[in-house]
């Protein structure tokens, strides 16, 4: 084994062992491990014909039924299972959490190595271009850019990707 790769695997370990240390950062694993599982179980967990409202209301199911009526989280307003919602959402939110985190370094990196390789005139532009992203609240950006762009996953994943790219830029 090369000695980049021995100290490669001795500052993993160390970083494991200070991250196993916080009582927070564990937790924080923990849970984003059992809604990874959730999202990946989710065929297991919860029938996808729940979610729709036609299957919802030939099942019988109620309307605002109570954990009790409808376990285990009850039903929403259109007698939807709001445990089927919860399951079969976590697969969505992930997938753009990730999609977005993929765009945003993909971004900012380009962003980044084109500035501090290039230089001069396209580094000054692209620094005003990262400084007005910065300047520009995040909120009524993303709000504009979704309702321009319109309502889909992908255009979803884009707008926040456009828009939190700055974080991993030049600066």
């Amino acid at each position: 084994m090369s000695i980049a790769m021995q100290r490669r695997r001795a500052t993993a370990g160390r970083v494991w062992k200070q991250f196993r240390g916080s009582r927070q950062g564990m937790v924080g694993l923990g849970v984003l491990l059992l809604f990874v599982l959730m999202a990946l179980a989710a065929p297991l967990l919860a029938d996808v014909r729940e979610l729709n409202p036609v299957f919802a209301r030939q099942a019988g199911n109620p309307q605002w039924g109570t954990p009790a009526d409808f376990a285990p989280l009850g039903t929403d307003h259109i007698r939807r299972s709001v445990w089927a919602q919860f399951v079969w959402g976590s697969r969505v939110s992930l997938f753009v959490g990730l999609a977005a985190t993929v765009l945003t370094i993909l971004i900012g990196s380009v962003v980044g190595i084109v500035s501090g390789f290039v230089g001069g005139r396209l580094d000054a532009v692209l620094m005003r271009v990262t400084e007005w992203f910065l300047v520009i609240p995040f909120l009524p950006l993303a709000i504009v850019l979704a309702s321009v762009l319109g309502r889909n996953l992908w255009n979803i994943i884009f707008v926040i990707g456009i828009t939190s790219w700055p974080s991993t830029g030049p600066l």
